[in-house]
């Protein structure tokens, strides 16, 4: 249990126990249903829209481009994202097994949320790229470059998130085993950088690129590069709607979990005790505005591409229906 750890020297564990008695006081049945109805919801439209990004992407070959294979690697890590949703939700920590399955739920969910925000805004770097220097990305090598980047993003957010998990422990608060974030000095510290490194920087390079596209689209001629890119017949329209759209959903799913972190860093445990009356329902909030990544990337990314559409209506003449009757 953590209360044994040594780091805790410098730390008031007690009244941490006391803002997580009261904030768990807080909690009531009516909230709790209501989080698993949404809960189940998600998980299950994630489910059928990632899956059906994975299907499209691999099923067509001229899916087969950059941008789809970022789209790829972020339907992959949605859809384990959605089994790990499955179990916040229902697991029961215990003595037993609960110090192994507190790590590995947080290392997964946290692990994949960075991953989902590392992918986003190296695709906005590759979008920039590809529509300022075009010359410098070779179309024959772009499964090879991209997956070099995958794998990077990848050891990038495993690196973070084993760093973040060295400050989570189980914490038995009245009937309750809870997994937690243990705000000690270097708890702290490291969630004041973490905030910056994963909600700071992607968001400022993603309204950077974004804003300098829809510049370029806008005010120049694109013939060339423009449906390779976006997969859009008529660009202008879409594509500024598209872009205004990932930067707000990023920033709308991303809020709550960047301000729960700016709290952890700039505020000690007795300013944190006068807040444990809202904690129990910005917590549930923190859970959904981040998961509801999960069914909003298929959407934006891909749902809005007039040629995955065509592509999800082929699929269901040629195969699906003849299946089914």
């Amino acid at each position: 249990m953590a209360n044994s750890s040594e780091s805790w020297s410098e730390f008031d564990f007690e009244k941490w126990i006391l803002f997580l008695e009261r904030s768990v006081q807080t909690d009531n049945e009516t909230i709790y249903t209501l989080f698993l109805m949404i809960t189940i919801f998600l998980c299950v439209a994630s489910f059928f829209g990632n899956s059906l990004v994975c299907f499209i992407i691999c099923y067509d070959k001229s899916m087969h481009t950059t941008t789809n294979y970022y789209l790829l690697n972020l339907a992959i890590s949605d859809l384990i994202m959605t089994l790990t949703m499955g179990l916040e939700a229902s697991v029961k920590f215990t003595e037993r097994n609960g110090f192994v399955l507190c790590k590995l739920q947080w290392f997964l969910v946290v692990c994949l949320w960075n991953n989902s925000v590392l992918t986003m805004a190296a695709l906005a770097i590759e979008r920039y790229i590809a529509i300022w220097h075009p010359l410098m990305l070779k179309p024959t090598s772009a499964w090879r470059r991209v997956s070099k980047i995958i794998v990077l993003v990848w050891l990038l957010a495993i690196a973070a998130t084993l760093l973040e998990m060295q400050t989570v422990d189980l914490v038995k608060v009245h009937q309750y085993t809870m997994c937690f974030i243990i705000p000690t000095p270097w708890a702290r510290f490291l969630n004041g950088v973490l905030a910056i490194v994963t909600f700071v920087i992607p968001l400022i390079t993603m309204i950077l690129a974004h804003s300098t596209i829809v510049y370029k689209v806008i005010n120049t001629q694109m013939d060339n590069t423009r449906d390779t890119i976006f997969n859009h017949e008529d660009p202008r329209g879409k594509i500024t709607k598209l872009v205004i759209l990932l930067t707000v959903a990023f920033v709308i799913c991303g809020m709550p979990f960047f301000l729960a972190r700016v709290l952890l860093c700039v505020l000690n445990v007795d300013q944190l005790l006068n807040l444990h009356v809202s904690w129990t329902a910005w917590f549930y909030l923190i859970i959904i505005n981040s998961w509801c990544t999960v069914i909003t990337n298929p959407i934006l990314y891909s749902l809005m591409s007039t040629k995955f559409r065509k592509t999800t209506k082929n699929l269901w003449n040629e195969r699906i229906r003849s299946i089914v009757s």
